[in-house]
């Protein structure tokens, strides 16, 4: 009776294995439209997902490769290594000489989420982070309320409030020299850039927030107001820094676009992949929010923080310049 039980056992893990692999490899051929996040939403979205690609044929090849599943192995190591390239060329480490005196400033892109209403737990954790500089997305107009009276060791201010998710903010510790909202794509998604003065030495920050791309004329909108940052950024000569939920990852074409257009990289490069958004699903979470630099720039330490309430994580960066 027992060995009975045990060969039904056998064949019914062995009946899950193989039902395991047959849906592996369709989703690793899946996975591949990725190389073609240019061509349209589908592909892009499929883009962000490297890493937990690279972790689900990890642990398909450690299935099939014990059971000489050879074909089957070779399509997850093609695949595995297409995924593994992306990701490492997202984190290769930047060289970057900053001569002569330096400014240090930590910057600060949150993501606050319109409707959350966890005030006070939000003050706490910023105030563990303790940024320079700080870029809000989904400002509105309850954020505006408290944090306007709150936050007082920011006396330097650019808001612009609103009751839907594309209120945008600046809070400054340093002194802000220029400033301007700037209308990229639509009046309804504003961005600001602003201008900072630290020992003398000017730093250019532009906040932003890009849509989402829910749908076939939001992934357009998304890309073109990349686009235009880098056509802002491109013509800059100081140090510029673009801080913001960008609503992109770092694998997708149009990001790789946007930083090559505009001479910028990922501040993440060399520290790590950060992911920052779903906040709440460690699994499924992906790299969205950034501090984005050119070349006058360097980034010495970056993390995440989370937001009681908000479906971000905030991102932040040491940066000298």
């Amino acid at each position: 009776m027992l060995s009975k039980i045990n060969t039904v056992v056998a064949m019914l893990i062995r009946l899950l294995r193989d039902f395991y692999l047959r849906w592996c490899v369709v989703g690793a051929i899946v996975s591949l439209g990725a190389l073609f996040s240019s061509q349209h939403l589908v592909f892009d979205l499929i883009s962000h997902f490297r890493v937990q690609y690279i972790v689900l044929l990890l642990m398909a090849i450690c299935l099939a490769l014990p059971k000489k599943r050879f074909v089957i192995t070779a399509i997850f190591v093609v695949c595995l290594s297409i995924h593994g390239f992306e990701v490492y060329r997202s984190q290769a480490a930047a060289d970057v000489l900053i001569e002569d005196q330096r400014a240090a400033v930590k910057v600060m892109s949150s993501n606050l989420l319109a409707h959350n209403s966890d005030y006070g737990t939000y003050i706490k954790q910023l105030n563990e982070v303790a940024p320079d500089v700080l870029v809000f997305q989904e400002y509105s107009l309850g954020w505006d309320n408290f944090l306007s009276k709150e936050l007082v060791d920011y006396p330097y201010r650019v808001t612009v409030p609103l009751d839907h998710p594309f209120g945008i903010a600046v809070y400054s510790k340093l002194e802000i020299v220029e400033d301007r909202i700037v209308n990229l794509m639509s009046k309804g998604r504003p961005s600001i850039q602003v201008v900072v003065e630290k020992n003398g030495k000017q730093l250019n920050v532009f906040g932003t927030h890009p849509p989402p791309p829910v749908s076939n004329e939001l992934y357009w909108e998304r890309n073109q107001h990349l686009l235009r940052i880098a056509e802002i950024t491109e013509v800059i000569d100081g140090p510029m820094i673009v801080v913001g939920d960008l609503n992109v990852t770092p694998w997708s074409h149009h990001f790789r676009e946007f930083v090559k257009a505009g001479k910028l990289r990922d501040g993440r490069r060399g520290h790590g992949i950060l992911p920052t958004w779903p906040a709440q699903s460690a699994l499924l979470r992906i790299p969205i929010d950034y501090v984005v630099v050119n070349d006058s720039v360097n980034v010495t330490s970056m993390d995440t923080s989370g937001i009681i309430g908000s479906d971000h994580r905030a991102i932040w960066a040491e940066v000298e310049f």
